[in-house]
């Protein structure tokens, strides 16, 4: 008994890695698991069945987490989750901390797909080594999360999105096929909802018109090219200079949009006392909320665990990025590089672009025990987009991210029409807030001891999505970011037509000059 002791008290990290590290089997059987799981559970079984394993010596508990982990790769989930099981209770007998963190994401996800109850997925949660740790109390919030909400109910947004689809079409036949851009199209589609042209109805239930939302600042039509053009020439050191946006000017826009969305009747699609609750004020919204926590950026931390400022928006695009790459087959660090990832910065009590920094490359995530993505289809849209992203510690590329950053939160539909931004009664803000810390942190460290933990990761972010507070998490970064990037982009737009001007009457005196010395001579 005193040697298991001292054998448990060696293990702190858990008895799994030091069999890893010192049997050359176990070795063996863990390099196999990302490129041949089937043969790499094939080997496990036969280990299994070998009868000189000692349970002592933490074999037979690694046999089992290497077991389960090439069955969740090969989407054996109730494989997996027994063999977890069986290493859990090996584990217990001692050691008195549970399974390793790798360990416990998989399980929790593999009885997620597998539908346990809420209640048994929960108690393996608070009985892994992840709830003795610094987020242990984010933890089990997402579990909890994840098992007992339900997901949104989507049946009402896909028949109002079908309704929408319709509506446009018919506008599209009105307008006909002469539509050369976006912004021609949207004010040719404005003024068509505006004259009735199609007979439809578009009052709201309150009788006001629930039309497109005439836009702050109606620009004339812009020459995309020449605006790009006039982007390149902008020195790099002017760059961020010219996107300045003071605080103060995006919590008012931030404000008006808050304040606009709750004037608008929601149906809640719930229970009838759903519809009825009463609105928040502006500043007490969820958009103005997380403003303020961008805009929180204090010299030092104390906690090296909490985030400061626009780290907080950076880390809702790594949990959206991991959500899209699990089903999409494409590495969130690319996906990452077509967001608001690190574009944005804080200058005193103004936003500006940031100074883009290199992702970690492919090489770095495999090392770390995730599987190397696959590639992306040439001429697909997702490598379009991946083909303009920014190179490290450059702005050049910039102006397109602002354009995309801008149209991924639609501010000119009607309110009515826009995802909800509140997040409900079943979660307050700071809960929100602790998850994303978690999840943020788990994504560093994921994948050290079992590789497909990371893809385990992926599948709960893809989850944590379908439910309605995150829902209202993510559209409520996205708008705030989406009215940042519009300062920003009018901003430059203003810039572009005073050049423009400066040009015209630069050529003006110029053909002014010629006409008098023509008529001199």
């Amino acid at each position: 008994a005193a040697a298991a002791t001292e054998g448990g008290e060696g293990q702190e990290e858990g008895s799994v890695e030091s069999p890893l590290r010192d049997n050359q089997q176990l070795q063996t059987c863990k390099k196999m698991l990302t490129p041949d799981p089937s043969n790499a559970l094939a080997m496990a079984q036969r280990m299994l069945d070998e009868t000189a394993l000692r349970s002592e010596d933490g074999q037979v508990e690694a046999l089992h987490m290497l077991s389960g982990d090439a069955c969740f790769a090969l989407r054996q989930f109730g494989d997996s989750v027994h063999h977890f099981q069986h290493a859990a209770a090996g584990r217990r007998e001692f050691s008195p901390t549970g399974l390793p963190e790798d360990s416990v994401i998989e399980q929790v996800c593999a009885m997620l797909q597998e539908g346990y109850p809420a209640a048994q997925v929960t108690r393996v949660a608070e009985d892994g080594c992840l709830n003795e740790g610094a987020h242990a109390e984010g933890w089990v919030l997402l579990v909890k999360l994840l098992a007992e909400i339900v997901d949104a109910d989507s049946a009402q947004e896909q028949v109002a999105e079908e309704e929408n689809r319709n509506m446009v079409n018919k506008l599209l036949m009105l307008l006909g096929s002469n539509v050369t851009n976006k912004r021609e199209r949207d004010a040719r589609m404005q003024r068509c909802l505006q004259e009735g042209a199609d007979g439809g109805d578009f009052t709201s239930a309150s009788g006001r018109k629930a039309g497109r939302r005439p836009r702050v600042e109606d620009e004339a039509p812009i020459d995309t090219d020449a605006l790009h053009e006039f982007w390149k020439n902008v020195a790099p050191e002017e760059r961020p200079a010219l996107c300045r946006v003071p605080i103060a000017d995006l919590r008012k826009a931030v404000l008006q949009l808050a304040a606009a969305t709750a004037a608008e009747p929601r149906d809640s699609g719930g229970k009838q006392g759903e519809s009825e609750a009463v609105a928040l004020p502006p500043e007490s919204s969820l958009p103005a909320q997380l403003l303020d926590v961008f805009a929180d950026e204090p010299a030092s931390i104390a906690d090296p665990g909490v985030a400061p400022g626009l780290s907080w928006s950076d880390a809702l695009c790594e949990i959206r990025s991991l959500a899209e790459a699990s089903s999409s087959g494409v590495n969130s660090s690319e996906l990452l590089e077509v967001s608001a990832y690190g574009l944005f910065c804080l200058d005193g009590d103004a936003f500006t672009l940031g100074a883009a920094t290199p992702l970690a490359p492919d090489g770095d995530a495999t090392a770390e025990g995730q599987p190397p993505a696959p590639e992306v289809p040439a001429g697909s849209p997702v490598s379009a987009l991946i083909a303009s992203a920014p190179s490290p510690g450059d702005h050049s590329k910039a102006l397109e991210r602002l354009l995309a950053v801008e149209a991924g939160f639609e501010l000119d539909v009607p309110h009515k029409e826009m995802p909800s931004l509140d997040l409900g009664a079943q979660v307050t803000p700071e809960q929100m807030l602790l998850l994303v810390r978690t999840l943020s942190a788990l994504h560093l460290h994921v994948g050290g001891t079992l590789p497909h933990a990371a893809e385990a990761l992926s599948l709960l972010c893809q989850r944590l999505l379908r439910k309605k507070p995150v829902r209202a998490l993510m559209a409520s970064q996205r708008a705030v970011v989406s009215l940042l990037s519009r300062l920003m982009l009018r901003a430059v737009r203003s810039a572009f037509g005073k050049e423009r001007q400066k040009l015209k009457a630069e050529e003006a005196e110029r053909a002014e000059r010629e006409l008098l010395e023509e008529l001199a001579a």
